[in-house]
């Protein structure tokens, strides 16, 4: 179950609590607040999501996160597109709120361009320590007053933050200082990681000392704008590369032989490796080739995600249908099947990927400038859709 509760003005009367039906882009953003409320049930662990799968299917209860918006700013200079939500946040939430409650739980997840910061509040409320970035304007304003709102901001600026709680840091991908930005960071939550006690055990040691960063998040990253600020795909695949590599597991070691495998591999199903999810909006061809190339140039394997099944059903829909027989259900649920990417879902429009094996793209960790991507292939400036 996925709601929207839109607040604001409309048509020169104000609205409180206004439900979405479908996807709206011109409500969403003219809503000076939303809410997001998702429900998942236990049947939603499974096929539909095979990635974001669990082997014991548990109880989720609605995760609820309400969000300010600067629907005024969007044209601004200093905030932009970070002033408001668009449909890859709203998606990449939902994935994230699908997953069981302890999924990411105690995991170090990072947000690049976090805007209003959906994702990451959605992160934390399954538990993970998570560090929230987009450029100065964003972080200092909508971004803090969210994390703020919600109550998960950390009250400590250590790294990484307490599990469930938000750090924010300062991190604009596409510039010199980005990438410095995105390796700083990546070095000061691997250097806090390594500590842990004597007492802890190989498993947890494994977990904590091998790896940083685990997750890298970033919805609405990748498009193409009619007035020429496109965000870099490249830039952006770079410095998620950059936050991940450094937390890679190490290799080999010594020990007591298979004791010590057997809770090596323990500890690496608990945590997976390393990962970027990223959600966008099919907008335009050329930009999502260019992220494709640049995501292959730097990860050793990409590949797309379903969809959470409660997705899948557009809410007009869901409240039309009548009540059927046992048969005519079922071929109902077919129907919804085959339409995944028709009509029947109103998320079609958004795709979520998830790179992995940072660092060992066919660019071996090397990557060309912003101003050579561009040259390869400009993307066609459409402006939104």
């Amino acid at each position: 179950m996925l709601r929207i509760l839109i607040s604001g003005f409309f048509d020169g009367a104000a609205v409180e609590r206004r439900e979405l039906t479908e996807p709206s882009r011109w409500e969403l953003h003219s809503a000076d607040r939303v809410q997001i409320e998702i429900g998942i049930s236990n049947s939603s662990t499974s096929p539909s999501c095979p990635s974001l799968s669990s082997s014991t299917p548990s109880s989720s209860p609605v995760l609820s996160i309400d969000l300010l918006q600067l629907p005024r700013c969007l044209s601004s200079s200093k905030v932009g597109v970070g002033a408001v939500l668009w449909d890859g946040g709203i998606v990449l939430t939902a994935v994230l709120a699908s997953l069981p409650p302890s999924a990411l739980l105690g995991e170090v997840v990072v947000e690049l361009g976090a805007g209003v910061g959906a994702p990451s509040l959605a992160a934390a409320r399954r538990g993970a320590r998570v560090v929230s970035t987009d450029k100065g304007a964003a972080v200092s304003g909508v971004l803090q007053k969210n994390v703020e709102l919600n109550g998960l901001l950390s009250p400590s600026f250590k790294l990484p933050p307490e599990p469930g709680k938000v750090a924010l840091r300062v991190l604009e991908f596409g510039m010199r200082e980005g990438d410095e930005a995105a390796a700083a960071l990546a070095d000061a939550v691997f250097s806090s990681s390594e500590s842990f006690s004597s007492s802890t055990s190989v498993a947890a040691a494994t977990a904590t000392a091998g790896r940083a960063v685990d997750l890298v998040l970033a919805a609405d990253c990748v498009y193409s704008d009619g007035d020429g600020e496109n965000p870099d795909p490249e830039a952006l695949c770079r410095a998620a590369a950059r936050l991940l590599a450094r937390g890679q597991r190490r290799q080999g070691g010594g020990g007591r032989g298979a004791e010590k495998k057997e809770e090596k591999e323990k500890a690496n199903l608990l945590h997976p490796s390393p990962r970027f999810w990223l959600a966008s909006e099919e907008r335009d061809a050329g930009t999502h080739a260019l992220f494709l190339e640049a995501a292959a140039g730097h990860f050793a394997t990409v590949r797309r995600l379903q969809l959470p099944a409660e997705l899948l059903k557009g809410r007009r829909r869901e409240q039309g249908r009548k009540k059927k027989s046992g048969l005519e259900e079922e071929e109902e649920e077919e129907k919804d099947s085959e339409s995944e990417n028709g009509n029947g879902n109103p998320w079609s429009h958004v795709r979520v990927f998830e790179l992995a094996g940072a660092g060992c793209g066919s660019q071996s960790g090397l990557s060309m400038s912003a101003a050579e991507m561009r040259a390869l292939r400009k993307p066609r400036k459409r402006g939104w859709p």
